[in-house]
């Protein structure tokens, strides 16, 4: 199903329109607020009844959302299938290009990325170590999902372990020099 796509930084590097077989939510009955801004929509949809019905209208699928606060929400209803975080490369720049503008301080540097994509274990409970390439040794950053440096640890080469068993569960990126990380850190408790 073809999803069209909106101006936005999460949207800057798909095809327009997007071909993705993807199951499509629905949003009536208020799940979709309206101060949210659609970057990714579905064309209309047919039904389980072979019909058009209201809900199978064209629909949003990704949306942001700027705070008052300064904050900043983004949202994609995609990614369904485990295939989708490992063999779908649009995809994952979706969501890569969206987690970067999320946390706005943190760049993803597409000409330098890390040779370093492996984490182990991830998910992590208490330390990951990270591969570093002779090339690659330097500070690691851990960054939060609000771009927050969390743990900052100097690295040499064949690996860094990183102590993160005081860090809360969730997502987290590492940094080195000026490249991010394309694979999450899964912090579990």
């Amino acid at each position: 199903m073809p999803c069209t796509i909106g101006a936005h930084a999460s949207t800057a590097n798909l095809p327009d329109p997007w071909l993705k077989n993807e199951e499509y939510y629905y949003w009536e009955n208020g799940y979709y607020r309206p101060d949210n801004i659609a970057v990714l929509e579905v064309e209309e949809t047919i039904g389980p009844n072979n019909q058009v019905n209201s809900y199978d209208a064209p629909r949003p699928m990704s949306w942001y959302r700027e705070l008052p606060q300064g904050g900043r929400v983004f949202f994609t209803a995609l990614g369904h299938a485990a295939s989708n975080f490992t063999n779908d490369t649009l995809f994952r720049t979706h969501v890569r290009d969206a987690l970067a503008w999320l946390v706005g301080s943190v760049s993803v540097q597409e000409d330098r990325p890390l040779r370093s994509l492996s984490v182990w274990p991830n998910p992590a409970f208490d330390v990951c170590t990270l591969p570093i390439a002779a090339s690659e040794q330097g500070t690691i950053r851990l960054v939060d999902g609000t771009g927050r440096v969390v743990a900052i640890q100097r690295c040499v080469p064949p690996s860094c372990a990183i102590d993160v068993s005081g860090l809360s569960p969730g997502v987290y990126w590492y940094t080195l020099g000026n490249a991010t990380s394309r694979v999450p850190i899964l912090i579990q408790r």
